[in-house]
């Protein structure tokens, strides 16, 4: 069971650093497909692709959950 987690800011945060899905997806090494299901709620991020993400991106370790699992209201 998949749940719903926001993630504005992590698009938002993808688009300042990387300026697409697309750059983004090249950088963890799977498809741009997979980033947008992933984003929009389909599959899960694993959590190897959540520190490697964080890595790209910088974002430290006490923001993921702000990033990553911040439940839809």
């Amino acid at each position: 069971m998949l749940i719903n987690f926001d993630h504005t800011k992590l698009r938002s945060r993808i688009r300042e650093v990387f300026q697409s899905e697309s750059k983004f997806a090249k950088a963890l090494g799977i498809s741009p497909a997979a980033v947008s299901m992933k984003l929009n709620g389909k599959i899960d991020f694993t959590i190897k692709e959540v520190k490697a993400s964080c890595k790209a991106l910088k974002i430290e370790f006490y923001e993921v959950t702000e990033y990553f699992f911040d439940l839809k209201s």
